[in-house]
């Protein structure tokens, strides 16, 4: 994250996950966008979506191919592809944790990198800064703005 901080790689909708960068930017945003809406009053169309278990639907070789596309190394991503891959999920509850567990397979495919996993957080940061760069220089007018469970975009 330091690295692409500093190579200027993160864009500036992307809140969550970043050092100095916190949901209360997120509010302030906002409320200073609504402000000059209705001080001009002008039309605007707002949506909200909420990115809830966003690290489970990230998909893995999405994610490899924006982790190469950064610069890491390839026996990095090959190696992290089949950890994903073999991965084995047990059901942890108050009552314990699952004999039985589930796999990556083709008939079922497991997507996500993992909620609380070490790099799910910079996972859905790269994926998102790529999808809202992409949005951003392929269409006029939109703003994204996301702060960590939450996706705003305004158009």
């Amino acid at each position: 994250m330091w690295h692409c901080e500093d190579c200027k790689w993160l864009g500036d909708s992307q809140l969550g996950s970043r050092n100095d960068r916190s949901a209360k930017m997120l509010l302030l945003q906002t409320e200073a966008t609504n402000d000059a809406v209705r001080r001009s009053r002008t039309d605007i169309g707002i949506m909200d979506n909420g990115a809830q278990a966003c690290y489970d639907r990230i998909i893995p070789g999405l994610i490899n191919l924006v982790y190469r596309s950064l610069g890491i190394p390839v026996e990095f991503v090959k190696c992290y592809g089949k950890a994903l891959k073999n991965m084995k999920y047990h059901i942890k509850t108050k009552l314990g944790t699952s004999e039985i567990h589930y796999q990556d397979s083709d008939e079922t495919p497991v997507c996500g990198v993992g909620q609380g996993t070490t790099n799910a957080s910079a996972a859905w940061c790269f994926v998102f800064c790529l999808a809202s760069d992409l949005l951003t220089k392929t269409s006029h007018g939109l703003t994204i703005v996301a702060p960590d469970q939450e996706l705003s975009l305004i158009h």
